[in-house]
This record gives structure tokens, C-alpha cells and sequence, in this order.
């Protein structure tokens, strides 16, 4: 008895190409395929199932596919778009990794997970809109797509995943709903583009290098609900100007400004206890730093070579110190060691920048803040 081939080619009309029925797993599929449909009974389209198939132009997925597999369309480098119908859940890794020429891809409600290097390197995407439904955009899922220009993300989402927009040169502008609870390492770094960045409140983590050469990025706020600024998340925005910063925020990781050339000032709020090294190192603009004396540590090098830095200012301290200015003789007299370290002058505390620079002077500059925050105590301010 002959065996029934589960694959089968239809034709669909005299100069119409030859369309290609995929049947599920087992179904052989040939290299040289131009059109395909599934058939009503596919809930899954298998790994590598049409992995290099470069005729590949076009694709009628079934309703009632459930699950895009492992590189299922991994390099088919002539398909140009592809609708997924609202009863797919998952999109596997690398299903569509490498197709160079695709531009349109349309997602319904129904998709909840995007895995690693879906679309990456999809070179020719323009945009792309996620359902509410969507929780989560995997490791490097669309990198390197070069021309994508519009990303709309929508409440429902809860991660993006590390590398997700990594190299999206044509990305101008991003806002991230407030579900959304962390931004993975490298998220959008090298977005050269990107300009607006909107971070809304419950995002609780943003990963190391996320936005790391973005270098038409102006400026950034920081909503209460981040506790820590991961290591080089913001380094080398050379046009970041503005950086607000709000209470919430405990730590600034290593390098997290660095290189930001255009930054003119900072100021880090009361409930930050600790700046890394490097932190706003080579920001060159940098002309002023408002502190607050609760801060704990400000690691080596944390400012170094910020040629243009005048001084550290503490405005809390010196609104309270105000009050009593003209017993500030009296307090530089009780304050052991101050010999210039700490300042007063024209209604302002401040730490001139070589100061807090050297070694021998950090631990002793907070101690002396300590101290004469006890003093203003004693004057009941």
C-alpha cells in the first residue's frame, strides 16, 4: 500500500504560484517553497520547519495555531510580512531571526511571550505594536533590527527581556507602561536615535548598559520607584542634558553617567546612600552637585575628570545653617580639620571638587557634615 505524503501542493490558479499545505510535524517541507498555508488542524508549526527556505514569500497561518517553534522561518530572507492569529501564545526563539527583507509583522491579542531572537536582525521592520496580552519580550528579540522606527508597548507587559532593542538605530522614542517591572541589561543600548524616554512608575529595575550609547538622548527622569541605577545604564549619552532624579533611588552604580558630556548638574536626592566609581566620570559640562548629607559613600573617582565641576553644594544643610550664618565662625572653630574642606559662602555649604577628590578628605567630610548638623542641633534650627 502506498504511504500518503502529509504534505501537499495546491494550485490556485493558472498563473498563480504553487501553494504549499504544511500538515504539522513530519510534514517534509521543500527548500524551494514560494507560498504556504497550514492546515485548520496545525497547533504548532515544528522547530526549524522552514529554516532557510530564502523563496519563502508569503505565509497564511490557520486559526488555532497555538506555538511558532525553534528558527521555524529562521533566514527566510524573502518574506516580506506575516499575521499571527490571536489563538498563537508563544513565538519561539529565533522563529524569524534573519529575515532580512521582512517589514510588516502584525500581532493580535492572545500573545504572551516573544522568545529569544524572535525578530532578530529583521533589517527592514519599520514598527511594531504589542498587545496587552504580550507579558514578556525576550533576550535579544528584536536586535539588531535597524529600521525600526516605532515600538508602542502597551499596560500588560511585565519585562523586557536583555539585548530586546539592542542596535534599533532608527528608534526615535519609547515609553514604558507602567506594568512593565525591569528592563533587562543592554535593553536599548546603541539606540543612536532615540531621543524621548518615557519611565513610568513601577519600574523597579533597569539593567546594566540599558540605555548605554544612546546618543540622542536628552534627557531622562527616574520615577520613585527605581532603588538602584545599575552599572553604566546611562554611559557615554553624550547629549543627555537633563537627568531627574527622585526619592526612592538608593544607589548609583558604577559608571552609570559616564561620558554623558552635556550634563550641567545633578541632584541626587536623600535616600541615595551611595555613588559607584566612575559614576559621572568625563562629564565635562558638569558645573554643579547638590547632595544630600545623609549620602554614606561616594566611592574614588565617583566625579573624576569633570573639568568644569565648581562645587558640591548640600542644600538641605545649608537652608538649615542659614538660619544661623552668623554663627558660622563659631561652628568652622568646633569642627575639627575643616582647613577649607567644607565652605560657606554666600548662603551656601559646599565642598570645593578637589576635595572630595582626595582620599584623606571623603571619610572626613562626612564626619564633619555629621558634625555640624549636631552643632545646628545645639541652636535648635
Amino acid at each position: 500500500m502506498a504511504s500518503i505524503n502529509p504534505a501537499k501542493r495546491q494550485k490556485t490558479g493558472e498563473s498563480a504560484e504553487s501553494v504549499f499545505v504544511y500538515t504539522g510535524a513530519g510534514c517534509s517541507v521543500p527548500k524551494d517553497v514560494v507560498c504556504v498555508k497550514f492546515d485548520p488542524s496545525v497547533v504548532a508549526i515544528a522547530k526549524e520547519a522552514f529554516e532557510g527556505c530564502r523563496q519563502l514569500r508569503e505565509v497564511v497561518l490557520n486559526d488555532g495555531l497555538q506555538k511558532i517553534g525553534y528558527h521555524a522561518f529562521y533566514t527566510c530572507t524573502s518574506l516580506q510580512g506575516i499575521t499571527l492569529p490571536s489563538s498563537i501564545t508563544e513565538i519561539g526563539p529565533a522563529s524569524f531571526d534573519n529575515c532580512e527583507i521582512l517589514r510588516e509583522v502584525v500581532i493580535n491579542d492572545g500573545l504572551q511571550k516573544i522568545g529569544g531572537a524572535a525578530f532578530g536582525n529583521c533589517k527592514s521592520l519599520e514598527s511594531i505594536k504589542f498587545p496587552s496580552t504580550v507579558l514578556k519580550i525576550g533576550y535579544h528579540a528584536f536586535y539588531n533590527c535597524k529600521n525600526l522606527r516605532e515600538l508602542i508597548l502597551t499596560d500588560g507587559l511585565q519585562k523586557i527581556g536583555g539585548y530586546a532593542f539592542s542596535n534599533c538605530k532608527s528608534l526615535v522614542s519609547i515609553s514604558v507602561p507602567s506594568t512593565i517591572t525591569e528592563i533587562g541589561n543592554y535593553a536599548f543600548q546603541g539606540c543612536e536615535s532615540m531621543r524621548v524616554v518615557v519611565l513610568n512608575d513601577g519600574l523597579q529595575k533597569v539593567g546594566k548598559y540599558a540605555f548605554c550609547d544612546c546618543k540622542s538622548l536628552e534627557s531622562i527622569t527616574l520615577p520613585s520607584s527605581i532603588t538602584e541605577i545599575c552599572d553604566c545604564t546611562f554611559d557615554n549619552c553624550k547629549y543627555l542634558r537633563v537627568v531627574v532624579l527622585n526619592d526612592g533611588l538608593q544607589k548609583i552604580g558604577r559608571s552609570a553617567f559616564h561620558n554623558c558630556k552635556s550634563l550641567e548638574s545633578i541632584s541626587v536626592p536623600s535616600t541615595v546612600l551611595q555613588i559607584g566609581e566612575c559614576a559621572f566620570a568625563r562629564c565635562e559640562s558638569l558645573r554643579e552637585v547638590m547632595l544630600h548629607e545623609e549620602i554614606t559613600e561616594i566611592v574614588y573617582r565617583a566625579f573624576r575628570k569633570c573639568e568644569s565641576l565648581e562645587a558640591f553644594r548640600f542644600p538641605t544643610l545649608s537652608s538649615r545653617l542659614g538660619g544661623i550664618a552668623c554663627h558660622w565662625g563659631e561652628l568652622n572653630n568646633k569642627v575639627e580639620k575643616v582647613r577649607g574642606v567644607v565652605q560657606w559662602e554666600d548662603g551656601k555649604l559646599f565642598v570645593p571638587p578637589a576635595a572630595m577628590e582626595e582620599r584623606r578628605n571623603r571619610d572626613s567630610i562626612n564626619s564633619i557634615l555629621c558634625k555640624i548638623e549636631m552643632l545646628i542641633s545645639l541652636y535648635k534650627m
